[in-house]
C-alpha cells in the first residue's frame, strides 16, 4: 500500500507552500481592508492568548508522544478552561522523537514547535513570518503505571493504564492514557485525571512515518523575536494600524503657547 504520508522532500515542500498561502491570505484581507480595525483589549488579549502553546505540548503529557522514532496525528483536545471554549482545538500533530510540532487549524496561522527534554520551544506566527522562544520550568522525577482493564478508544482496541509522573516542584500529574494495540501502543488518547487544567486529547488519522527533521525547527526566512509578546505586539501593529482618526490632534492655534511664554505649573 502506498503510504498517504509524503516523501521527506514534498513535506518540506508542502510546509513551505502552507506557510506562504497562509502569508499570501492575510496580505490579501490586509489589501481590501479586512484586516485593519478599531483597536480592542479583547484583540489583543486573543491574539497573546495564541502564542501561548497548548499544555499537553508542554506540561508533562508531552512525554507520553515521545515513545516512537515518529508519527503524523489529527489532533483534538478538549478542555474545561472557563470560559470553556465553544469547540474544540484541533489540528495536526507531528513527532519525531523527542521533539513535537503542533499545527492548530481555526485561523490563528501559528504552529508550536516543542523539544521536551530541553522543556523549551518555539511559536510561529505566519502573517509575520516570525518566531519566539518559549520554554516550561517543569521537571518529571518519577513515573508510577497503574494497569487498568481493556478498552477502546477512536476505533483501536487499546491497552488501558493511569501513569502518575511527580515532578520537581513538588506537583503530581496523572493520566488515563488509552494505548493502540495495533499501533505498538501508541496513545490515541490521553485523558488527564489530576494536576493541572483537565483536558482530553484525541489523536486520529495516525501514520507510523517519521517527519523530516527541518520541520521542527524555525524557518530559516523567518525572523526571531525576543519572545511571545514582542511577536505578537508586530501582529498586532499590522493588522489594526493606527487609524487617522485615532491619532489625538494638537491643541487649537488659539490655545497653543507662545514662543518664550512660561507653561502652567501643576
Amino acid at each position: 500500500m502506498t503510504s498517504a504520508f509524503p516523501s521527506v522532500s514534498a513535506f518540506a515542500a508542502f510546509r513551505r507552500l502552507a506557510w506562504l498561502a497562509a502569508v499570501l491570505l492575510v496580505a490579501s484581507a490586509l489589501a481590501t481592508g479586512c484586516g485593519g480595525g478599531k483597536r480592542s483589549r479583547t484583540d489583543w488579549v486573543v491574539l497573546r492568548n495564541s502564542a501561548t502553546p497548548p499544555a499537553f505540548l508542554t506540561g508533562p503529557s508531552a512525554l507520553l508522544l515521545t515513545n516512537l522514532d515518529g508519527f503524523t496525528a489529527h489532533a483534538t483536545l478538549e478542555t474545561s478552561s472557563i470560559p470553556k471554549p465553544a469547540h474544540p482545538v484541533e489540528g495536526e500533530l507531528f513527532g519525531r522523537g523527542e521533539r513535537l510540532l503542533f499545527t492548530p487549524e481555526g485561523g490563528s496561522e501559528v504552529a508550536y514547535i516543542w523539544d521536551v527534554p530541553a522543556r523549551s520551544g518555539f511559536v510561529l506566527d505566519a502573517p509575520v513570518q516570525g518566531f519566539a522562544p518559549v520554554a516550561s520550568d517543569f521537571r518529571v522525577t518519577n513515573i508510577a503505571m497503574t494497569p487498568l482493564a481493556p478498552a477502546s478508544a477512536n476505533g483501536h482496541s487499546c491497552s488501558q493504564v493511569t501513569m502518575t509522573m511527580a515532578c520537581d516542584d513538588g506537583s503530581i500529574a496523572r493520566f488515563h492514557i488509552w494505548r493502540a494495540v495495533d499501533l505498538n501502543g501508541f496513545p490515541v488518547r490521553i485523558q488527564s485525571a489530576g494536576g493541572g487544567a483537565p483536558f482530553t486529547l484525541d489523536l486520529t488519522r495516525i501514520r507510523m512515518e517519521t517527519p523530516p527533521a527541518d520541520v521542527f525547527q524555525p524557518p530559516s526566512d523567518f525572523t526571531r523575536y525576543a519572545g511571545p509578546d514582542a511577536l505578537m505586539s508586530e501582529r498586532f501593529a499590522r493588522e489594526h494600524p493606527i487609524r487617522q482618526e485615532e491619532i489625538l490632534p494638537g491643541p487649537p492655534p488659539d490655545m497653543r503657547p507662545e514662543p518664550g511664554s512660561p507653561r502652567p505649573g501643576y
